[in-house]
């Protein structure tokens, strides 16, 4: 492809990253959604660190957190749903693995039988 051809094509690009699920905060998630709404981006890269995976971390715990791995799963997924549900049909979605989705691959290495 020409460079000519390269510098006309172009996407819309939006990237949301450090949500940290179910630490998240509401209404910061909101706005998130609409701006994607409106932006109506080509490509949304979820930059990592979307779920905090608080409960299979190896740092200590907050007993007033009270969480457990399966309910972050959940949450996350919910928010990840309603994150898609504002795109464009055609918005191509990737995924990046931050330090916190990590701790899943470490969780499951350590544990495996």
């Amino acid at each position: 492809m020409s460079l000519e051809k390269l510098m006309m094509k172009h996407e819309r690009l939006v990237m949301v990253n450090d949500i940290h699920v179910p630490f998240h905060d509401e209404l910061t998630l909101e706005s998130v959604k609409h701006g994607l709404k409106y932006m109506k981006p080509d490509r949304l890269i979820l930059g990592g660190d979307i779920i905090d995976f608080y409960s299979i971390s190896h740092f200590d715990k907050d007993p007033s957190r009270a969480l457990n791995l399966e309910g972050e799963i959940e949450a996350t997924q919910t928010v990840l749903e309603e994150l898609v549900s504002v795109l464009p049909k055609s918005c191509k979605v990737s995924y990046l693995l931050g330090n916190h989705e990590e701790r899943l691959q470490k969780y499951v290495h350590n544990n495996a039988p």
